[in-house]
């Protein structure tokens, strides 16, 4: 039988843009390339212009349409997310090809206005989008939790800092700093992420440490001790499970993607001051109550005071991200099955 030829029509792709939601598509990508023998192609729409490889998986900038549909005719069925769905929508329907749409929050396919007729498979990458938004999807759907590959993680403990991935206010940066001006003896590492609005740490904070987004965010655990993930919101937690599968212990808010991670709430009745939702998402305070940095700087200097402590906490978010490897295994065995069905 030959092999499903699989497209992957997105804006941007890994390593040139590292986000969770590229992180999570490569994933999926490679899985269904190297375990289950399909033919797997992604064409982006967006600069950085290249046409190669990246871990095995053929990356193309497609940005012309009509040049495009010269690879909507090759695919057996496409797989589309964020920026580019309208265009993918377009293009598929035009060449009669099953699209999957990947799902990364609760508002995604009613803001690019996706219909039933335009998704031949919905995954969504959480039990409680599924929860919340499956609700009132009435096409086919699964979930796919973002899978990890544990073992690129094994041996990367043993860093002395608190680190920060993405620094916008709603992943939680103002509280970061705060943290790191109440604990001017800890190092504290702040990463750029790869989208929202970076904010700048002040300058009297010489013990935080700012890198630019990183195309291997091993890099980063190697220098981490505790990961904290203060968001407002997030889909799934997949930095707290990269962080687990390497023993490093992650402080979350109750973000409902963070508690279905397995992250250690610090605070269960929200970590970051309450604000009203805009466009559904909650929106981080400027400046954090006091009281809800006093929480954060307790549970941090727990786990900073005690290596025992530490140590649980580390084996304790292992054992979670081993556990959310195998479930993602499955799912995404589940997911070849419906897309050899659709091809």
């Amino acid at each position: 039988m030959a092999k499903p030829r699989i497209l992957a029509h997105v804006h941007l792709y890994p390593p040139s843009h590292n986000a969770g939601a590229e992180w999570m598509a490569h994933s999926i990508l490679t899985r269904l390339q190297r375990v289950h023998g399909f033919d797997v192609k992604v064409i982006t729409n967006r600069p950085p212009r290249r046409r190669g490889t990246f871990d095995g998986i053929r990356v193309e900038m497609v940005a012309n349409p009509s040049r495009a549909s010269l690879d909507y005719r090759w695919a057996d069925v496409a797989m589309t997310h964020l920026d580019v769905t309208r265009q993918a929508m377009q293009l598929a329907r035009r060449h009669h090809v099953p699209l999957v749409h990947l799902i990364h929050n609760h508002q995604q396919l009613d803001y690019h206005r996706v219909e039933v007729k335009d998704a031949a498979l919905v995954v969504w990458n959480s039990g409680w989008i599924a929860d919340r938004v499956g609700a009132t999807w009435p096409g086919d759907a699964m979930v796919v939790v973002p899978p990890v590959w544990c073992d690129r993680f094994d041996g990367l403990a043993g860093g002395d800092s608190v680190t920060l991935l993405n620094l916008a206010a709603d992943k939680g940066a103002h509280l970061f700093y705060e943290l790191a001006r109440r604990m001017p003896d800890v190092p504290f590492l702040a990463v750029r992420g790869a989208y929202g609005e970076q904010v700048e740490p002040p300058r009297s904070l010489s013990n935080v440490d700012v890198l630019p987004n990183q195309p291997d965010v091993r890099k980063v655990y190697e220098r981490t001790r505790v990961l904290l993930m203060p968001s407002t919101y997030e889909s799934f937690g997949r930095c707290a499970v990269e962080a687990g599968a390497a023993g490093i212990p992650s402080i979350g808010s109750d973000a409902a993607g963070l508690v279905e991670a397995g992250v250690t709430a610090a605070n269960l009745e929200l970590a970051i001051e309450a604000r009203p939702a805009v466009n559904g998402f909650a929106r981080a305070s400027a400046l954090p109550d006091s009281g809800v940095a006093d929480i954060w700087q307790a549970e941090l200097e727990r786990l900073l005071g005690s290596d025992e402590a530490w140590r649980v906490a580390g084996e304790r978010a292992w054992r979670q991200a081993h556990h959310l490897e195998r479930v993602a295994d499955e799912q995404v065995a589940e997911l070849a099955a419906r897309i050899r069905a659709l091809a």
